[in-house]
């Protein structure tokens, strides 16, 4: 992720200094513009983030794209239409 998307609130920072996206020489692989090399680099990666689920809920709350937590913009959207909606 590049520098800009990964800083926040100083409350929220902290858990994104702990990412192994954080330390990655090259950034825009988490960005990949197909379903290609950079995709499968960007998940191999993320597998081994200790910050995983901070990551995923980072992403969906926000509509983040690219690589997250080892998943797509797509499949966080497909997971998000599929997760029942809590009712009052």
């Amino acid at each position: 992720m590049t520098a800009a998307c990964r800083t926040g609130p100083p409350d929220t920072a902290d858990w994104r200094d702990r990412a192994a996206c954080a330390r990655h020489p090259e950034p825009d692989i988490f960005f990949p513009t197909g379903r290609g090399t950079e995709e499968v680099q960007a998940k191999n990666i993320c597998g081994r983030c200790p910050v995983a689920e901070e990551c995923v809920r980072e992403a969906v709350r926000t509509g983040s794209m690219g690589i997250w937590a080892s998943t797509s913009t797509r499949q966080r959207q497909r997971r998000h239409r599929a997760a029942p909606t809590a009712r009052c």
